[in-house]
């Protein structure tokens, strides 16, 4: 069973890969491609983990997988180039197979297992989600007119969820975990309604919108291990301040 299960990081990959090509060679049935990918991706995962639903475990390893392949199925509906395209679908296929690749050996292999391997790529994977999953938002809203209080629930739950199992990865005591949670959601949703009302575009606004998030995992995640410290601190702060600057002086304000 180990030898078979050895193979799951493989599949779960190339699911990715062929559920998001067959949106270019069946453009007419995206719903029905998008679905089986989606509900196959979530059997190999869940077959990995161990079928253990009723464990809140279960759900905290299967979300950074999953819902990256969602946000990036999602976000695929709106682009239009196939350049931009094979490079969303090349980075979700492989975090997603590198991720399948250590929760095997963590779960199966823990002698072969890198210590924090998870943690870090939780990090990466739920950032690149947010990222993907705020620019289709943003597009979703530019593009099809959809309603913020439509939008906002979705935004905040996803984010929610990201948050919770970044925490939770990192072996974070439940009582520190959810109130840290719920503050980064509640700011981080503030921001995507707020942004929802500049005159940028999609990219640049998701783009901002990540930049957040991602100084909110890195500083309260070396927060509640006991590691923040002036140097960390300054980093974040530091690369997060370029950025931004960098975004709102090379965007497109209509």
């Amino acid at each position: 069973m180990l030898l078979v299960l050895r193979t799951f990081p493989f599949l779960i990959g190339l699911v990715m890969a062929l559920g998001a090509m067959a949106l270019f060679w069946f453009p007419a049935q995206i719903i029905w491609v998008i679905g089986v990918a989606l509900v196959l991706l979530f059997l190999l995962l869940a077959r990995l983990i161990g079928w253990s639903f009723n464990k809140l475990d279960f759900w905290l390893f299967l979300s950074p997988a999953f819902f990256l392949a969602v946000a990036a199925f999602f976000l695929l509906l709106f682009l239009e180039g196939s350049g931009m395209k094979i490079l969303v679908i090349t980075l979700a296929t492989f975090l997603i197979w590198l991720f399948a690749e250590n929760l095997f050996a963590f779960l199966h292999l823990p002698r072969a297992y890198q210590v924090n391997a998870l943690e870090h790529l939780s990090l990466v994977i739920n950032v690149v989600s947010i990222y993907f999953f705020s620019t289709a938002l943003f597009a979703t809203r530019l593009f099809l007119s959809a309603p913020l209080w439509l939008l906002v629930p979705i935004f905040a739950v996803v984010t929610f969820v990201l948050a919770v199992s970044t925490f939770w990865i990192c072996k974070t005591e439940k009582e520190r975990l959810l109130p840290n949670a719920f503050g980064g959601t509640l700011l981080a949703t503030e921001l995507f309604v707020v942004l929802t009302l500049l005159p940028g575009g999609f990219f640049p606004n998701a783009a901002l919108l990540t930049l957040f998030f991602y100084l909110f995992l890195g500083i309260v995640r070396a927060k509640l291990l006991n590691k923040l410290n002036k140097p960390i601190l300054k980093r974040y702060l530091l690369t997060v301040a370029l950025l931004t600057l960098i975004i709102i002086f090379t965007a497109r304000w209509t």
